[in-house]
């Protein structure tokens, strides 16, 4: 028998809502109460299950107070439905285009962290007329996961800040700019693709001097051929410290998610 997922997102006020329209009864401050003692003692999350818990500074005409915001990303269903459940959290995407980053982190699972996982299945759905095929998803995953899938895709260029703010609250002043022509979007996309999501001035050695990239307008790129160095990995890995991106580890960089 399959648990229900709840997928809860915003204020204690804004929970209550969300757990009011699945006729859960409860106030912001009794739904606060339960989340913050779920936040304290994870020991009680099973395998798949995450609580994410931030406090931050909502302005007001009179000023600014601190609000706490919860954040916890659980999925089902087909795309479309996958859609109404991301509108219902105030991220707006059509069908199609959520299950272009689902279908995306589904084929790259290295992106998935401890506690995370994406299920996909083509089921027969019975019509008036016939049958046709649906793809239903099942998923569970940090909301940093689901931005990493939407900036990999390569499909949401234009929409990425605002997508940015509807899921993780950034504002576009906070948004770290990588430089494509020097190498630093590659080296980052990189680095989340590999499972521990880490980076190190030999990162590239098993590609036998390939682009892995081809589709990024990179210095390195020379056709199909990277002339990235060693030398030039430790500058890029150096550049991309320093805005915050890595923090180092010994011989390795490992990734600020």
């Amino acid at each position: 028998m399959e648990s229900e997922m709840l997928a809860l997102s915003g204020t204690a006020e804004t929970v209550s809502l969300q757990l009011e329209f699945l006729d859960i009864k409860m106030s912001g401050k009794e739904a606060a109460a339960v989340l913050d003692y779920i936040h304290a003692h994870k020991s009680v999350l099973s395998e798949g299950e995450f609580i994410l818990r931030r406090v931050l500074c909502a302005v007001l005409t009179k000023g600014r107070k601190k609000e706490v915001h919860y954040r916890m990303l659980a999925l089902s269903g087909t795309a479309e439905t996958v859609s109404l459940q991301l509108e219902f959290l105030d991220i707006k995407m059509s069908g199609k285009e959520a299950a272009a980053v689902l279908d995306y982190i589904h084929a790259h699972k290295s992106v998935l962290s401890e506690g995370e996982f994406i299920l996909r299945r083509v089921l027969c759905a019975v019509l008036t007329k016939g049958r046709k095929k649906e793809v239903h998803y099942r998923v569970n995953l940090k909301a940093e996961t689901f931005i990493a899938g939407l900036w990999l895709s390569g499909k949401f260029e234009e929409r990425l800040e605002e997508l940015l703010y509807s899921i993780l609250y950034i504002p576009r002043d906070r948004i770290i700019r990588l430089d494509e022509s020097r190498g630093e979007v590659c080296i980052v996309r990189q680095s989340i693709l590999r499972h521990k999501k880490t980076a190190h001035r030999d990162m590239f050695a098993d590609n036998r001097s390939l682009c892995v990239n081809e589709q990024l307008e990179c210095k390195f790129k020379d056709g199909d051929k990277c002339t990235c160095r060693k030398a030039d990995i430790d500058v890029i890995l150096w550049q991309l410290q320093l805005k915050h991106v890595f923090k180092r580890k010994n011989t390795y960089f490992e990734l600020n998610l």
